[in-house]
């Protein structure tokens, strides 16, 4: 039998919060909390994606075209900067550039990204990128993030962790669900039934 969940503010406002149109410091909460969850979600994929595609992956769209024997030669030969670690990965040179990917800390419903990691904010839209002067460069030999289908795919499957994660913050009366919550939205759908998250 589900858990009978009231509406409450928070619920019926949840579209106009997520956007960035918040009134209350429980909106805040909610806003924050969950773009934190899904930047940290969406990194995590874009750098596990980075480094199997470095490797030579060839299972993730685009793949990137393996390096030249010259161009090995020389990572592994030149004084400056140091000679790469790993001569034959590709984009992966100094290590600076997938770094600037891996995923941040969530912590009190903050994001915290690594060093010269984007992510920017604004009501409505997210951008998530990195700062390295050189990345727009490298991105235009090979795309650093997958085409729009994996993107589309990755943004769904971080939207369903993010929203897991702001239910607490949704229940009736500004209590939190006990830890045990089955997982059903707070919404009735259009039939009057609760729709399951998972």
């Amino acid at each position: 039998m589900p858990t009978v969940v009231e509406y409450t503010e928070a619920t019926v406002k949840l579209s106009r919060i997520l956007s960035g149109k918040v009134e209350t410091d429980l909106q805040r909460r909610i806003y924050e909390r969950f773009w934190a969850v899904f930047s940290r979600e969406m990194f995590q994929r874009l750098y596990a994606s980075y480094r199997r595609r470095s490797r030579n992956a060839t299972d993730l769209y685009p793949p990137w075209n393996p390096l030249k024997p010259a161009t090995i030669r020389k990572k592994r030969n030149r004084r400056k900067p140091p000679p790469s670690k790993h001569p034959t990965w590709i984009n992966y040179d100094t290590g600076k550039l997938v770094a600037s990917y891996q995923p941040g800390t969530v912590s009190n419903d903050t994001y915290s990204p690594p060093k010269n990691q984007l992510r920017e904010l604004k009501p409505g839209k997210i951008t998530l990128g990195s700062w390295v002067k050189y990345a727009e460069e490298v991105s235009s030999l090979r795309d650093l993030f997958p085409r729009t289908k994996v993107l589309v795919r990755w943004a769904k499957e971080s939207s369903e962790v993010a929203t897991k994660a702001i239910i607490p913050l949704l229940g009736t009366g500004g209590k939190f669900w006990p830890d045990n919550y089955p997982g059903y939205w707070p919404f009735r759908d259009a039939k009057g039934r609760f729709s399951r998250i998972a």
